[in-house]
């Protein structure tokens, strides 16, 4: 009984409470919608290094001052998301796209900052590669500063490659701009006085340091050359006249180690050989050809037949360049005179030291600031204040091949030539380009190369200019 009255109660409870009268505030307030007019299609495409331009008009159904609003341009690897690249802050969006290429998803956020909404639109942004081939350009900037241009196959030039891509500028006093290329991996690295980056292949954005490239990150130094063997089994890298090797498959983010130290000082330029980590070095400090081989740099034997002593040649050297099949050619001059020689080094048969000239009429070669050697011909463009000079090895004589206008100081120099087994141009070793500083401005010049080996039609074929002074050149193969 007692049981049946408690629920009684209850029910009259409940009744009675929803008899009450809900008496809050429950005022409905409209808010700002906002809707976008834009020039901005669902699927935009865009080429690498581009600026992406999108207007913005702003239809509100309460309409507010823009003080009133924030902004948000951001764009984030598509599908699988990833970094998150901030584009602008402001209601229109013009901005350079150095993202590598590939799908994003462009995201464009409107906040009203007083009632805390956000309206978002996104879309598909399509990055496609315009950086795949060309001639590299480094270049000083005119406030001190350096940076790296491409001249595309088609002419068309896209400057300020590393501050675009990273927003800082390359390390100070860059010297020098060197492309490699190891199996299926391209590398690109920009050297400086004491420290170096190294750019990926197809954005030009930062990878790492030169402290990140060795075992032990102290390691300091002017870098001179970088160099793989040809089948990539193996890497070197010169840092202040002496050799750190790497003697595995050299990959993006390569580490060596030590330096090689001894009764030397290495030329900055070498010959890589097939395999196993070998290359030949010329040491400055005692005339003679090093060989690294089983982790040791060594000297060679000298067998009968020798043209040379590789232990002793007694010369200085001036340059080193590829030539026919397996011989490179070493351009040698007397300690004690102007006489020039042509050293052919063999890098398979049991004579290293294969062939030498002696160069009879070559004028000005004993103070050439460049050097080419054709792997077409038994020839060695060389550069003397504003000329260009062929020399005809086994003819011992050069000729003259270009001349620049008065006044016109070369200050890079650089045949299109693939040093490894992984690259073949379809114009190897037929493109000579040249970069030249006239009345303050740097031009870049290429010049074919025809079947004899001279200039066809004695002249250059495209010039591109409106640089400042160009520093170093370097050619971009296509990546794999």
């Amino acid at each position: 009984m007692m049981k049946s009255r408690i629920i009684l109660y209850m029910l009259s409870c409940c009744i009675l409470t929803s008899c009450f009268k809900d008496i809050g505030n429950y005022d409905l307030h409209p808010i700002n919608e906002i809707e976008l007019i834009t020039n901005a299609t669902d699927t935009m495409e865009i080429l690498q290094f581009d600026t992406l331009r999108i207007s913005v008009d702003l239809d509100q159904s309460i309409p507010v001052d823009e003080s009133q609003l924030t902004f948000r341009w951001n764009a984030y690897p598509y599908p699988n998301g990833g970094t998150d690249y901030e584009l602008g802050n402001q209601r229109d969006l013009a901005a350079p796209i150095g993202m590598k290429p590939g799908n994003y998803r462009l995201q464009y956020t409107i906040t009203d900052t007083v009632t805390d909404i956000s309206k978002i639109e996104t879309y598909l942004l399509v990055v496609s590669g315009k950086l795949s081939e060309g001639w590299l350009v480094l270049e000083e900037k005119p406030d001190g500063t350096q940076d790296v241009s491409i001249v595309n196959p088609d002419q068309s030039i896209i400057r300020d490659l590393y501050y675009t891509a990273n927003a800082e500028p390359l390390p100070p006093n860059s010297s020098k701009v060197q492309v490699l290329n190891a199996n299926t991996v391209q590398l690109i690295f920009v050297y400086a006085e004491d420290d170096g980056v190294q750019v990926e292949n197809a954005s030009f954005t930062k990878i790492n340091n030169q402290s990140d490239w060795f075992l032990n990150a102290s390691t300091t130094g002017k870098v001179t050359n970088q160099l793989y063997t040809k089948y990539a089994f193996g890497a070197f890298i010169i840092v202040d006249n002496d050799v750190h090797v790497y003697a595995q498959i050299p990959h993006q983010l390569t580490k060596y180690g030590a330096p090689m130290k001894g009764n030397w000082s290495l030329s900055e330029y070498a010959i890589p050989k097939d395999f196993n980590a070998e290359a030949i070095f010329y040491d400055t400090k005692n005339q003679r050809f090093l060989i690294h081989q089983q982790n040791k740099l060594m000297g060679f034997s000298h067998p009968a037949g020798s043209a040379f002593d590789m232990n002793n040649v007694g010369k200085e050297l001036l340059f080193i360049g590829p030539s026919l099949t397996t011989y490179y050619n070493c351009v040698m001059k007397n300690n004690h005179d102007d006489q020039v020689y042509i050293y052919r080094v063999n890098l398979s048969g049991a004579i290293a030291g294969a062939e030498v000239y002696q160069v009879e009429d070559a004028p000005g070669i004993e103070r050439a600031t460049f050097f080419a050697s054709s792997g077409l011909y038994l020839h060695i463009y060389y550069a003397v204040d504003n000329k260009i000079y062929l020399l005809d090895i086994p003819a011992k004589k050069s000729r003259l091949v270009y001349s620049f206008p008065a006044g016109t100081a070369i200050t890079s120099f650089k045949l299109k030539q693939s040093f490894g087994l992984f690259v073949s141009y379809p114009d190897n070793n037929r493109t000579l380009a040249v970069a030249t500083q006239e009345n303050n401005e740097g031009k870049l010049y290429t010049f074919p190369i025809s079947n004899t080996g001279d200039f066809e039609n004695g002249t250059y074929h495209n010039v591109i200019g409106g640089f400042g002074k160009i520093l170093d050149i370097d050619y971009k193969n296509r990546p794999f």
